[in-house]
């Protein structure tokens, strides 16, 4: 593609009286590995919809590149598969220069073997079919690839598949996810949604979980550093906006410091369930394996909740310092 593959300019977007998006001003350059972040309900899905041609704004110019082609993946990309074409013929239609036992060799790849590569489409699972769609995803020849939840129905073998193949594609990628371990060895940019705007921040998604860490501690470190500093009065109002504070505050950081133990408690059960899955003893094993991938994408399910609770949360505490701030 072109140098700046999508480029966006006071793009807006409302839904009936709703504004979701609002002026919004950004460049989208060559080998960016972008993760939509923000809220729920913020807008995530709708930006990676507006940028990949999927839904029409509201207001704004969207100016695509020179050579730019792009894919775009979403639930509903899964559920659209033909449902009469086997797995074999739904691939060979992303690529028919491919073989066949390359084709199988793929699949494999995605957990289908022997003869489950001629299984029609409308036997599946949903989450075979998210598997399938995904397969079909590493065939494309586009250079931006835009990924709405992908490893939403993925088990952890075929997450790691999709991972790797993402950390080596050489074009442009956006992805929406809650995925904190599938973003981190993809993400070089963070574009973070919040109250209709957006707001770019080069580097991956841990450089931006602890920059947000960093700029939350200044923030109440410094809540007291405003114009009042020379009132006769601030003493006064110091005491009295601490004390706001705390009684706005308390069942928050209760709240929050009970979803960051449930956090560390679930994290190191994923990480030994990721261990165990790795163990040629219950791989080797197909029931226990199952067993074990079971329980890893529940624990997995548990933990985006909480790490969504915990932004929710350390968002609701920003708000209420920052609104002490402003009396």
């Amino acid at each position: 593609s072109g140098v700046v593959p999508v480029e966006l300019k006071n793009i807006s977007k409302s839904y009936v009286d709703l504004p979701v998006l609002k002026n919004v001003n950004m460049l989208i350059e060559r080998g960016d590995k972008i993760a939509i972040v923000g809220p729920n309900g913020a807008g995530k899905t709708t930006l990676a919809k507006i940028i990949g041609g999927k839904l029409k704004p509201s207001g704004g110019e969207l100016i695509y590149g020179h050579n730019t082609l792009f894919s775009y993946y979403e639930q509903e990309v899964a559920d659209a598969l033909n449902p009469e074409d086997d797995l074999i013929d739904t691939l060979e239609e992303m690529n028919n220069d491919l073989s066949v036992g390359h084709l199988r060799s793929i699949l494999g790849s995605f957990l289908f073997s022997g003869d489950d590569v001629f299984k029609k489409v409308k036997v599946l699972s949903g989450g075979e079919k998210s598997r399938v769609a995904l397969a079909r995803l590493l065939l494309t020849q586009s250079n931006l690839i835009i990924l709405d939840e992908p490893t939403n129905h993925l088990d952890f073998s075929s997450k790691e598949i999709l991972k790797h193949a993402l950390m080596e594609f050489t074009g442009t990628l956006i992805i929406v996810s809650h995925d904190i371990d599938f973003l981190e060895p993809i993400t070089t940019k963070v574009i973070e949604i919040r109250d209709q705007h957006v707001k770019v921040i080069v580097g991956g998604i841990g450089y931006y979980l602890q920059k947000q860490k960093e700029e939350a501690i200044v923030e109440s470190e410094n809540i007291f550093t405003d114009q009042k500093a020379n009132s006769k009065d601030q003493k006064r109002l110091e005491a009295e906006i601490r004390q706001q504070k705390f009684v706005l505050t308390k069942d928050f950081k209760t709240a929050l410091e009970k979803c960051e133990s449930e956090i560390g408690i679930l994290e190191s059960e994923k990480s030994n369930l990721e261990n165990d899955l790795v163990n040629p003893k219950i791989f080797s094993n197909p029931q226990l394996a199952k067993e074990k991938n079971l329980d890893y994408e529940k624990t997995k399910l548990q933990l985006d909740t909480k790490y969504t609770r915990w932004t929710e949360l350390t968002h609701q505490i920003e708000e209420i310092e920052k609104n002490l701030l402003e009396l």
